[in-house]
């Protein structure tokens, strides 16, 4: 079971208001009250309708506490509530209580709060983008992409089902039925060998559990609700696995006889009036085409029933990776649509920004004239009249227009606008081997430890906004850490602050050796240069490594007796982000961008891509057999 720690927040917000509410003391003040309602509403896309509602009441009795409330306590910094376990920090400037909230309290800034949603939710998508890539590059290299064909026969069978006027009640899905087969190969309504059209594959089955219930999708409301149209969509994906030819044991099954037929053409022999030699050689050539029908019969439903059961573990798979990336309101587990950085020239005081901080690599502009400013070490300036603008980056004129990604060599460049506001970030994707590698390795460290579990419950609590596949989960919590421990004395008893912080946030119990081994690694991330690669790979733990110049061409890896193949794939799209897809004859282990961890009997494969290489290491369990 996972743990929902926006509820458990929920209940402290309750306690604490209510606490102050009976003594009108409760530590921290009644600031400390708003920067934990705050901190939900952050989250609000996590919660469940009834939580919702008690929030919103704890808002409502805040708001009449802060009308008779004096000055109150001062406010404890979050990193300090981290990194120390004694006394907060107290910040002085902050002492006066005030009751915003993050929806707003005035008309004006409850209007921007709801374009700050829309243009969270434009930004999400592209979040969604290199995922997307992804899964289209393990589909393209799949053997016969059997899991491309079955999410696109879902879609047929879903808008095939849709026309029922009942579809929207049929919570359970038992009025599913699998009208369209799975398509072939070479379906001439979709290209399955083009990377483009299965990215889209994949976008419209997001889109279609996004949207449930919305105006604009494709499918009539479900009566459960938004948050249960993933686990909808996963049914039918899985009547489909478990009916992949509508009915049929084989796709060609109709174009042949049954031996029911056959059997039927018995009986009526029996009827017939002719001459007993002749009716006895046609009864011969019946039971004849019988026998051989009914073994290939039998041949077909025991092929069949390794087809669906190897299509529903596929289904499985896919679904599971996709849960992690899909918030909690449509029934998934990440985090809602979120968006970096404070608003410049904001209406909402808890969101304004003054100025954009030196390290900030996003930033909100509310366009209410021309300005100036630098992002990630570049040189923005916005302009424009009426509702025409321009974003003016290091000179380059771009259009505002809705969502737009440019690319620079490794610098990934989002413009994103929605009426008078545009979110604009800066990713520099350029990272050398030792680099990625050293993130791999922290993910390693973690998966591979003994108290798996409880770190994993840790590194959530770090990476604030859960988003994505476990190792994804762990990158976020490190590269948050980092950042945060920068601004410390001493990195290293920094990161071991926040980690200890976090465990204990997450109610659970981190042994000194696995906290000394993780922060350890999670030092190395960040600090590596292209000369510590030897030393990365001798600590790594690794039996065997390759490391290979990246080509277009496919790389063959020989090691832990197998014959790895890494093949490159990039949509046609310049912006696109190009997917390393990892096989073994015959299967297909896995895709990344970046890095990847493959669990084998023995130990763990760890991929890593450099800006021109690619290494590949075989890291053996640990005594204790411990592995990925």
């Amino acid at each position: 079971m996972s743990l929902k720690l926006e509820s458990i927040a929920l209940e402290l917000l309750e306690y604490k208001v209510d606490e102050y509410r009976s003594t009108r003391s409760v530590r921290g003040g009644l600031p400390s009250l708003w920067e934990l309602l705050g901190m939900l509403n952050r989250e609000r896309e996590r919660l469940t309708t009834d939580e919702r509602n008690r929030l919103d009441e704890a808002g409502r009795t805040m708001t009449g506490l802060s009308k008779t409330a004096g000055t109150a306590a001062v406010v404890p910094s979050l990193v300090s509530l981290v990194l120390e376990d004694d006394a907060p920090a107290l910040l002085a400037e902050e002492a006066a209580a005030r009751p915003p909230t993050i929806g707003g309290g005035s008309p004006e800034e409850r209007d921007e709060h709801a374009v700050l949603q829309r243009l969270a939710r434009r930004v999400w998508w592209d979040d969604l983008e290199e995922y997307v890539q992804r899964v289209a590059a393990g589909w393209r290299a799949e053997r016969d992409r059997l899991t491309a064909r079955l999410v696109f026969a879902t879609l047929q069978n879903l808008q095939r089902n849709a026309d029922r006027s009942t579809f929207g009640q049929d919570v359970p899905g038992r009025g599913f039925r699998v009208i369209e087969p799975l398509p072939t190969l070479r379906d001439p309504l979709v290209s399955l060998s083009d990377l483009d059209a299965l990215s889209e594959i994949v976008r419209e089955l997001i889109n279609v559990i996004m949207t449930s219930g919305k105006p604009g999708s494709p499918l009539p409301a479900l009566e459960r609700g938004e948050s249960g149209a993933l686990a909808y969509v996963r049914n039918a994906a899985l009547a489909v696995a478990n009916d992949p030819y509508a009915g049929r044991l084989s796709p060609d099954a109709s174009k042949s006889l049954t031996s029911t037929q056959l059997r039927l053409a018995l009986q009526e022999l029996g009827k017939e009036r002719l001459p007993e030699e002749e009716k006895a050689a046609q009864r011969r050539e019946l039971e004849r085409r019988l026998s051989e029908l009914t073994a290939r019969e039998r041949a077909d439903r025991q092929s069949f029933q390794r087809d669906t059961a190897h299509f529903v573990e596929l289904v499985e798979a896919f679904f599971g990776r996709l849960a992690g990336y899909l918030p909690t309101t449509v029934g998934g587990e990440a985090g809602g649509p979120h968006l970096e950085g404070g608003v410049l020239f904001g209406v909402n005081p808890i969101l304004k920004w003054e100025r954009v901080p030196a390290e900030a690599s996003a930033v909100t502009v509310r366009m209410v004239g021309p300005v100036r400013l630098t992002l990630a070490g570049h040189d923005l300036a916005i302009g424009g009249v009426g509702n025409d603008r321009t974003l003016y980056l290091d000179g380059e004129a771009v259009d505002l227009d809705g969502s737009r990604v440019l690319r620079r060599d490794r610098v990934r460049i989002g413009a994103f606008r929605e009426g008078e506001y545009v979110h604009v970030r800066i990713r520099n994707d350029a990272k050398s081997l030792g680099a990625r590698l050293a993130d791999a390795l922290v993910v390693n460290e973690v998966l591979a430890s003994p108290q798996r579990d409880e770190l994993l419950a840790t590194m959530k609590v770090l990476a604030n906004n859960v988003r994505g596949e476990v190792d994804e989960v762990v990158g976020q919590a490190v590269a948050r850490a980092n950042v945060v421990a920068l601004r410390a004395p001493s990195r290293m008893k920094a990161l071991e602050g926040l980690l200890r912080g976090a465990a204990k946030a997450a109610g659970v119990v981190v042994s000194d050796d696995t906290v000394g081994n993780v922060v350890a690694r999670m030092a190395k991330v960040g600090t590596v240069e292209p000369s510590d690669l030897p030393g990365l790979v001798a600590t790594s733990g690794a039996s065997e490594h390759v490391v290979k110049t990246l080509t277009q061409e496919p790389m063959t890896f020989d090691l832990a007796n197998l014959k790895i193949t890494v093949r490159q794939y990039r949509g046609r799209d310049r912006a696109a982000q190009e997917s390393l897809v990892a096989m073994l004859p015959g299967q297909v282990l896995g895709s990344f961008t970046e890095s990847m961890l493959t669990p084998r009997p023995g130990g763990t494969l760890i991929f890593a891509r450099g800006e021109e290489e690619v290494a590949v290491l075989f890291v053996p369990n640990r005594p204790d057999g411990t592995a990925y």
